[in-house]
């Protein structure tokens, strides 16, 4: 029986999808208490999904998609040549061992990601084959994160920090809630797009409102905020300017989270009482005081203000090429600086931080243009705007890596006229 090239083109991606979301790693670690063992299989999935087609060069004859890799290599380049320049000056906290590996591991990812879009989805028009092949891993996900404390499973021991925060397989609470925030705009997405579909999406989007809850990440309860707001407005303004009114999703959009935040309300105390940890409870706590009392500081940020205030007096110092990669990832004797666009211009200068600036800007406006993709490029946009905000990790983490690429391709790749060879 011949395999054809798009079946092993699909299960590649699907299978990256999978390891990347649903934290594969971090399901073998649970299991055997070994690290990193799902790694060589995402490198092996990328270099099946490139050259099962080969590199087309074409498919970087579009402006956004050009503008995309500009950025990300220009954060590279740059940064790399400034942590050269000042090497003897600073000690910095990140080998040059660790940099490679992300360089190598994101780029190869991104690439693999970037052609499959422009072959399946400009070149074959197949977008909800692409939207299914990136929503069942979410969803899986989601639903692991749901469940797992089900089945006895409460905490991820780092192995490198010794930390528990709670989560299960996912070690990073932030990072769980952004895959959350994926699935919530995804769902929200398709219960206006199949509307005969309305019971089986609003279903997943109740698990989407769980899943944002659960990791009590300060980001993510904003972010699903921020996604639910935009969904209301969008689809609302929609249905004013086209006069399709769809009855059933925009009654359980509007409602389902109104009836999460009642129930959450009015069990707040026995929540926080009887099923968080320490850990969990300080969370809640500081989100508490951010909603209610306003204060932004250094323990309601967990720190992130002190690093944001050294960063602004740092930052125009080296304004033009940066401190070098690297050095913004982990200050010294500090964490990292936790907001990608500071990490950006401190780490590599100005060229790369306006680059990535008029990448989301120009992404949002393709948002707006577009008729099948526009809530998902300006869903998935804000997620990742707002999680830029508060991670340093927009660079190094694989699944920030897609959330700022995702929306990039569906703008630039989303297509009815399919490509002539």
């Amino acid at each position: 029986m011949r395999i054809r090239k798009t079946s092993i083109l699909d299960s590649s991606f699907f299978l990256l999808n999978f390891i990347l979301f649903c934290s594969l790693n971090g399901i073998i670690f649970m299991l055997t208490k070994v690290g990193q063992v799902a790694s060589p299989l995402i490198l092996i999935t990328c270099l099946v999904i490139i050259f099962t087609y080969g590199i087309s060069l074409k498919s970087l004859a579009f402006g956004l998609v050009l503008l995309f890799f500009l950025q990300f290599l220009s954060y590279y380049i740059i940064g790399i040549g400034s942590r050269l320049y000042l090497d003897a000056d600073i000690r910095y906290q990140v080998s040059w061992k660790k940099i490679a590996i992300h360089l190598l591991t994101s780029f190869l990812i991104i690439l693999a990601y970037q052609q499959y879009f422009f072959r399946r989805l400009y070149q074959d028009g197949a977008l909800e084959r692409v939207l299914t092949l990136i929503f069942i891993p979410v969803v899986l996900s989601m639903l692991i994160l749901v469940l797992q404390p089900f089945f006895g499973i409460h905490s991820f021991r780092d192995a490198s920090r010794n930390n528990d925060r709670g989560l299960g397989v996912f070690s990073n609470p932030n990072i769980a809630a952004t895959v959350a925030n994926i699935g919530l705009v995804f769902a929200i997405d398709f219960l206006f797009r199949f509307p005969k579909k309305w019971i089986r999406f609003t279903l997943i989007l109740i698990l989407a409102i769980v899943a944002s809850i659960l990791p009590l990440s300060r980001t993510g309860f904003f972010v699903m905020g921020a996604v639910l707001v935009l969904g209301i407005f969008y689809f609302l303004f929609k249905s004013r300017v086209h006069g399709r009114f769809r009855f059933f999703p925009s009654l359980v959009f509007i409602l389902l989270p109104l009836l999460s935040i009642s129930y959450l309300v009015l069990n707040y105390d026995q929540i926080k009482d009887e099923q968080l940890s320490y850990y969990q409870k300080t969370r809640l706590e500081s989100v508490e005081v951010i909603l209610f009392e306003g204060k932004i500081d250094s323990k309601t940020t967990a720190e992130r203000t002190e690093l944001w205030a050294y960063a602004f007096e740092a930052i125009p110092q080296s304004p033009i090429a940066g401190y070098g990669v690297g050095y913004f990832d982990s200050i010294p004797r500090w964490i990292g600086v936790h907001n990608t666009f500071l990490l950006t211009i401190g780490n590599s200068g100005l060229i790369p931080f306006l680059l990535l600036i008029t990448t989301l800007i120009t992404t949002g406006i393709h948002g707006f243009k577009r008729q099948r993709t526009g809530f998902l490029i300006l869903g998935l946009s804000t997620v990742c705007l707002l999680t830029f905000m508060t991670s340093h990790n927009g660079y190094s983490d694989k699944v920030l890596n897609l959330l700022y690429l995702t929306p990039v391709l569906l703008a630039a790749y989303d297509n009815r006229k399919i490509y002539q060879r």
